[in-house]
């Protein structure tokens, strides 16, 4: 028997909205080197285990945790020598010694030596996420210590992999994966050797054997590695306190499946002493190389919701290596899932939800906001495009026929950004933008705050806050304008639009591509997308035949189809789609 992932909370009856927050948020982000994507990041053993009890129960605050948004989770292994076996408890003995935190520790035999429990636990999750809309990508990184008890090593150490390795390695993104990837970008995530391509700007491109194109600090996008590849997982080895533990990382045996703490980023920054990387001065991103970036808290340095934005804006991964306290929050009165509007959650793990939603850089507190009541229908239908709020940064709804200045990127970098002069409806933003720009979304925190910056540059009113911890250009803080009525000039439309389906965030920069969401149809209660299975070959084939049946039906939907493809504007034939019923 192994865990299995089953959150016990429902966030929906916390925030109806988060579950659009995080789709809409990966979504946009989905085509740029999970290396420079910064993700909300957690200690498993200071979250879930910092009691002292390691018992099977405490998988259900992994599945929270999970559920919550996080994608990236630092696990202690303990070297057990009586055992010969990796252990996410630290003793093999009785509970009579303390833990590392000070605590009595109580392990459940399952849960002491032998890794079974927690590489099912992974193979639960991928199986019951591999069709829902939120699937993502996580990275496990491992720190490998030595029990309580010996505080010495032994002469064999088995990889902590060594149970995963038969049950879904194919599951998981190697370093070998890695390494055949960039040895010919046409055939993987480039598509074709666009070196203009979106992910191209992020790494440097070489010509490669037959003509192509390859790279020696590439690395594949979110989207291509869960729609193209359907490999979910990366592992990676980060600090290492057992005496005389050696192993290839990246090289043959169960070392092949982890990267090396170099390649991570590890070890992470101290808060105390991070530096901001957004640079007004420098836009490339050989000056603004936020590669695996972390940044990690303390026991009196701890994470807010205002310095988890801040990190992220900084281009910093938080991560989470404090105890939380505990916390009473109220479900949401709007839930229509929730059995009461006074419903309340006064669980020490709600802290962790609280923290993660400082990590949202894109939507405005409270959005994406439903339409005003006193609407009419088709003023409904329209509010449905998204716009930053020029005073806080920060994305809202807007009625697609207001009229707004439009954001623009320049020569397709990622920090390069300018806006239009004119304003126009969302219709005509296609028009907005000068020679050498194109209208867009900003796909990261760091690129948001570089267009935040473009903004207040084009109304005469960018300025920041002094700071020490700059790297030679602003600081963490840019100071945010109060906020007024709204005018043409308080807010620049970007490239994303839910025209298609309310709660289905997408790009594509004009109303013509309003069929756009591929989730299938919005009164479904579980949307779904298909990750490469088996499964999808099969709806595929059935799918063949339908459409040669049905003529006109299949002339409608390559429409749609090609109205989809503009509207995600991939600019390759990757990662397509398609929502069907659960």
């Amino acid at each position: 028997m192994s865990a299995q992932y089953i959150p016990d909370i429902n966030i929906n009856q916390v925030d109806p909205a988060w579950e659009t927050i995080l789709l809409s948020t990966r979504d946009v982000a989905q085509d740029i080197p999970i290396n420079f994507k910064p993700t909300p990041s957690i200690s498993l053993t200071r979250a879930c285990f910092s009691n002292g009890e390691y018992t099977a129960a405490k998988f259900t605050c992994l599945s929270n945790l999970l559920a919550f948004g996080y994608s990236r989770f630092v696990i202690d292994l303990y070297w057990l020598p009586d055992r010969s076996e990796w252990s996410l408890c630290p003793t093999s003995t009785l509970p009579t010694v303390p833990s590392p935190q000070g605590n009595q520790i109580i392990c459940d035999d399952a849960l002491r030596g032998n890794l079974d429990w927690l590489w099912g636990f992974w193979n639960d999750w991928i199986e019951k996420t591999e069709f829902n809309t939120l699937a993502s990508v996580v990275m496990l990184v491992f720190n490998l210590y030595p029990d309580v008890n010996t505080r010495t090593g032994g002469s064999k150490f088995p990889t902590p992999i060594w149970s995963a390795s038969r049950d879904f390695p194919s599951r998981i993104y190697t370093p070998f994966d890695l390494r055949v990837d960039r040895e010919d970008l046409n055939v993987t995530w480039l598509n074709g050797g666009n070196e203009g391509d979106d992910e191209g700007r992020y790494f440097s491109v070489q010509p490669g054997e037959d003509g192509g194109l390859s790279s020696v600090d590439a690395w594949p996008s979110e989207g291509y590695l869960s729609f193209e590849k359907g490999e979910r997982l990366l592992l990676g080895i980060g600090d290492v306190r057992v005496q005389g533990f050696v192993f290839e990382v990246g090289g043959n045996g169960d070392g092949r499946f982890f990267f090396g703490k170099e390649q991570i980023g590890w070890p992470y920054t101290e808060r105390s002493k991070a530096l901001c990387y957004f640079d007004a001065e420098k836009t490339s991103v050989s000056q603004v190389n936020n590669s695996w970036a972390g940044m990690v808290d303390g026991q009196g340095n701890r994470w807010t919701r205002e310095t988890m934005r801040e990190a992220i804006e900084c281009g910093y991964s938080p991560v989470v290596n404090t105890t939380a306290v505990s916390t009473s929050i109220k479900a949401s009165s709007n839930s229509t899932n929730s059995p009461s509007s006074s419903l309340n959650l006064a669980k020490p793990i709600m802290d962790y939800f609280s923290l993660i939603k400082g990590s949202v850089w894109s939507w405005a507190p409270g959005q994406p906001s439903p339409p005003p009541s006193n609407m009419t229908e088709n003023e409904i239908d329209l509010f449905r495009c998204a716009a930053m709020n020029t005073h806080t940064g920060r994305w809202v709804v807007a009625d697609c026929n207001e009229h707004y200045r439009a954001a623009c990127r320049v020569e397709d970098c990622p920090y390069k950004w300018t806006v239009g002069e004119r304003a126009g409806s969302y219709s005509d933003t296609r028009k907005l933008c000068p020679k050498g720009a194109v209208f867009d979304v900003p796909r990261s925190a760091l690129e948001n705050r570089y267009l935040w910056r473009a903004v207040n540059e084009s109304l005469g009113t960018f300025s920041t806050q002094a700071s020490r911890k700059s790297r030679g250009g602003e600081g963490l803080v840019m100071a945010r304008r109060d906020g007024g009525g709204v005018s043409g000039l308080d807010r620049v439309w970007v490239d994303f639009q839910s025209l298609g389906h309310r709660a289905c965030w997408v790009r594509g920069g004009d109303m013509g591509a309003e069929q756009g969401c591929p989730y299938g149809n919005e009164d479904q209660g579980n949307k779904s997308v298909i990750v490469p299975t088996v499964a999808a070959v099969i709806f595929l084939v059935v799918a063949g035949l339908m459409v040669f049946v049905r003529v006109g039906s299949w002339r409608w939907e390559r429409r749609r189809k090609k109205r989809w493809r503009e509207a995600r504007r991939w600019g390759k034939e990757g990662w397509e789609y398609e929502g069907v019923p659960a």
